[in-house]
């Protein structure tokens, strides 16, 4: 459709098992109704999961470690305290520019990393205007760069929401028991005001830019959204939601409903939106995560890092969209390549992500171009690189979180070996922390490396034997390497036992399981993945463990049940849509079985078996799959990672990795700047 008009909203913090029950219940009416008349499905994230780097991976569809965005913040060299990462660290062109590029009227408000404002073919609104003053009555300058074009900042001066403007009886809607309540008072109460603050001046700031171009006539062609209100809502209320073990009777009874108030504001400010853009329109509703809740100190997951993030939501309603349809799987990596081919425009060759060609009544296929980044001069003039910081330098915190998050940015990636070297010097930062040695020893394994792998966890041996992180690493990586007599052996250490419960501690029964399966122990291993289940059913790898339990029994529709339930968890996972694929492909459905197997084969494209289910049901495949994994089965089955150039390239990274935190340390020991004392393996 030449003349398609988009309406971007994005959401951070936004998941399907809260927004699907309240759309049921008939909460969400603004939402329900772009359900019945659009296409919709979970968004899978990718790791790390931090809003800068996934806003960013949403506006390029590139990996982290190609667009640069790879931390939240970046320090202020004079302070010291962190600031929102500038636009300048981005090094490819954002679906801002591109439709620049093209002439394409179109306007964007509040997306992160985006600060200073971008001149565009439209108006640039950038996150910095919504930092709303954290007390009532403070000054509020109009932040320097945060319009584009900067003449219309008095303009917009008056769609800011003030801390005092907020009328408190909005909060009705979140506090069901006010009257019990001295809401004035409440710091969790004042802490929501800020929350609406922020989100009003948001939506304001949306309002009076649609209203500007419905009264002047102008045809825009895309109008974009970000807002962050239910990611930072989550964070406050969350845990009243149920009953959590740190929470009181009466706080759940004062602050439980507040999650819910907060979707069903999001959703009348939504219908507002729509209202205001047209019946004609196309909405993509996007949220780039879910809400995580923070594990408790000892949980099952505190070991290891923690679950991931729910996935987040997708919805494509409008004109030429197919109705009541089904998305899946995608990734937040097709979000501008869906918004550029909905508009018409080609998709980059060089963007990891794939538009959602499926959504569309009629299906059509997309047009290539190799990059956009040479249609865009005006975007590689403006980059600038961010200025040094002091935590830029080895060792610091600034530089250690760089370094890991570019590790994991590359693992998820499908380039383990390239990770070895920032997960190394990230290790090397502080080897008293397990997290970045067991992802370095994951990516060391996966590329053949088993002695340099058990190495990365050399620091963990100080800490004793006795220490359950050393333990539950091993076991492990002793599964990883198809090692479960090890990893069983590991496991038996009478320290793993509660001293209360006397049974396995819960950290440690999913590894039990796992090491069962390797074993060929597939009732030992259903049993532990069920009992680790009981403790936390929002474990993707304890549904992942079970489904491959009942595969093995030949019970294709409950491991079926499994296997959905840890992609739904997860968002992606390789084996999971190969189980997904295996199961379809049983009961005979052809074109699931198809898409399933090309999802599979485009997160890990070294694998065979989802190769020989695509090559089997190529015909039944939809126009969206075939377009994906044509390019991939012409293609040779690339060598396994556990050959050749991948252990050659992983040792090589690991040995500059090894030279560079040498030489860091004699600078810093020249410096006379206090070192660690643990010791790092050579």
């Amino acid at each position: 459709m030449h003349d398609r008009r988009v309406l971007l909203v994005a959401r951070e913090g936004m998941d399907w098992q809260v927004a699907g029950p309240l759309a049921d219940a008939g909460l969400l009416p603004a939402l329900s109704s772009q359900l019945d008349r659009g296409t919709h499905g979970a968004l899978a994230g990718i790791a790390p999961q931090l809003a800068a780097m996934h806003a960013t991976s949403m506006a390029t569809g590139c990996w982290p470690h190609e667009h640069g965005i790879i931390s939240q913040t970046l320090n202020d060299p004079a302070t010291g305290l962190p600031l929102d990462f500038p636009n300048g660290g981005r090094r490819v062109p954002a679906f801002w520019n591109i439709l620049s590029a093209c002439g394409l009227r179109h306007h964007v408000i509040g997306w992160p990393a985006s600060h200073p404002a971008e001149p565009v073919e439209g108006v640039h609104v950038s996150e910095r205007w919504m930092q709303v003053p954290l007390q009532a009555g403070a000054e509020w300058p109009l932040p320097d760069g945060a319009v584009q074009p900067a003449s219309l900042a008095g303009r917009l001066a008056g769609c800011r929401a003030r801390l005092e403007e907020i009328d408190l009886r909005l909060l009705g809607l979140f506090f069901p028991h006010a009257a019990e309540m001295d809401l004035a008072r409440d710091p969790l109460a004042l802490r929501l005001v800020h929350h609406l603050a922020r989100l009003y001046t948001t939506h304001n700031t949306a309002m009076a830019l649609l209203e500007d171009e419905q009264e002047a006539g102008r045809p825009w062609r895309a109008f974009t959204v970000f807002d962050s209100f239910l990611e930072s809502v989550g964070q406050d209320f969350f845990k009243f939601r149920g009953a959590a073990a740190d929470t009181t009777a009466r706080d759940q009874r004062w602050y439980g409903a507040v999650v819910d108030g907060a979707y069903r504001l999001h959703d009348a400010l939504l219908g507002e939106m729509m209202a205001m853009a047209g019946n004609d329109v196309t909405l993509m509703l996007v949220a780039d995560r879910g809400f995580k809740l923070r594990q408790p100190a000892g949980s099952a997951h505190s070991l290891i890092g923690g679950p991931p993030h729910p996935p987040g939501m997708a919805v494509v309603a409008g004109p030429g969209i197919l109705p009541a349809g089904s998305l899946h799987p995608a990734s937040v990596l097709d979000v501008t390549p869906t918004l550029l081919h909905l508009l018409d425009l080609p998709v980059g060759r060089d963007m990891a992500g794939r538009p959602w060609i499926e959504l569309e009544s009629t299906p059509r296929p997309s047009e290539k171009i190799d990059s956009w980044g040479p249609q865009c001069p005006g975007f590689e003039a403006a980059r600038t690189a961010p200025a040094e910081s002091a935590a830029d330098r080895w060792g610091s915190e600034g530089a250690r979180e760089h370094h890991l998050n570019l590790g994991l940015c590359l693992v998820a990636a499908g380039r383990p070996a390239k990770a070895v070297g920032p997960l190394y010097q990230a290790m090397a930062a502080r080897p008293e922390d397990p997290l970045a040695g067991h992802h370095l020893a994951l990516a060391l394994i996966t590329c053949g490396l088993k002695r340099e792998a058990m190495n990365a966890l050399a620091p963990l041996f100080d800490l004793g034997e006795d220490d359950l992180h050393l333990r539950q690493h091993l076991a492990s990586l002793a599964i990883q390497c198809d090692d479960g007599a090890t990893a069983s052996r590991l496991l038996e250490h009478p320290a793993n036992i509660d001293p209360d419960s006397g049974e396995l501690r819960p950290a440690f029964t999913l590894l039990r399981g796992l090491a069962a399966l390797h074993q060929g122990n597939p009732g030992l291993a259903e049993s532990c993945c069920r009992s680790a289940l009981e403790s936390d059913p929002e474990r993707p790898e304890a549904w992942l463990g079970l489904a491959r339990c009942l595969l093995a029994r030949d019970e294709f529709g409950e491991a079926e049940t499994a296997a959905r339930r840890a992609f739904a968890i997860s968002g992606s996972d390789p084996l999971a849509c190969l189980i997904l694929a295996q199961c379809a492909a049983q009961r005979g459905d052809s074109a699931a079985a198809a898409t399933f197997a090309a999802e599979a084969l485009r997160q890990q494209p070294d694998l065979q078996h989802p190769r020989d289910i695509l090559r089997k049901f190529f015909p039944a495949a939809s126009p969206a799959v075939r377009e994906q994994v044509t390019g991939l089965l012409q293609q040779a089955r690339p060598s396994s990672p556990l050959h050749g150039k991948h252990r050659a390239e992983a040792r090589a990274e690991l040995e500059r990795a090894r030279k560079a935190t040498a030489t860091a340390r004699a600078t810093l020991r020249k410096d006379a700047q206090p070192l660690h004392l643990y010791h790092i393996p050579t």
